[in-house]
């Protein structure tokens, strides 16, 4: 099975980068799928990239927000939270890798 590719978008100094990646890791073990996360600065992407103006951290599968939000206006740079806390927990992860794994 090839891994599926998985973009973490992230500003520089981000102090959620670490826990989000973390915790994608352990809903893609959990989930027993092969994942590549790949970093993403936000500050590097050009104006015109549909990537920019998520929040910071942000994962992207196919282009599409992980967690089922719609991309907000605009290409400000900007710090991103979730309900609930600062990054999504594990367990909600796992549920939003399996809606997306039935597309």
């Amino acid at each position: 099975m090839l891994p599926v590719t998985l973009e973490i978008l992230t500003l520089p100094g981000c102090p959620n980068a670490e826990a989000m990646t973390d915790n994608l890791t352990e809903a893609c073990r959990v989930r027993g799928m092969s994942c590549r996360i790949e970093p993403v600065s936000l500050e590097t992407l050009a104006e015109t990239d549909p990537r920019r103006g998520w929040g910071s951290p942000t994962v992207l599968l196919n282009g599409v927000d992980l967690m089922g939000a719609t991309k907000p206006p605009g290409t400000n740079l900007s710090c991103r939270r979730y309900p609930g806390g600062a990054v999504p927990p594990v367990d909600a992860m796992v549920e939003r890798l399996k809606v997306c794994a039935t597309r």
